[in-house]
C-alpha cells in the first residue's frame, strides 16, 4: 500500500480550535453542564477516530 504525505496548512490546525471555542460558548450560553458536554465530546472523538482509522486502512 502506497503512503502519500500531505503538508497540513495552518487552517488544518486552527479549525478544531475554532470549533471547540464555539461549542464551549454555546454550552455556557445555554447552561449545559460542562462534564456532560466533555463526556459526549470524548465519546464522539473516539468513535470518529476509529472510523477514520478504518477508512485509512490502518485497522480492520
Amino acid at each position: 500500500m502506497e503512503q502519500t504525505t500531505t503538508k497540513d496548512t495552518f487552517y488544518h490546525y486552527i479549525n478544531p480550535v475554532c470549533l471547540s471555542v464555539g461549542v464551549m460558548a454555546f454550552a455556557m450560553h445555554t447552561g449545559i453542564e460542562m462534564l456532560d458536554l466533555g463526556m459526549w465530546g470524548l465519546g464522539l472523538w473516539s468513535v470518529t477516530g476509529i472510523l477514520g482509522l478504518q477508512k485509512e486502512g490502518r485497522i480492520k
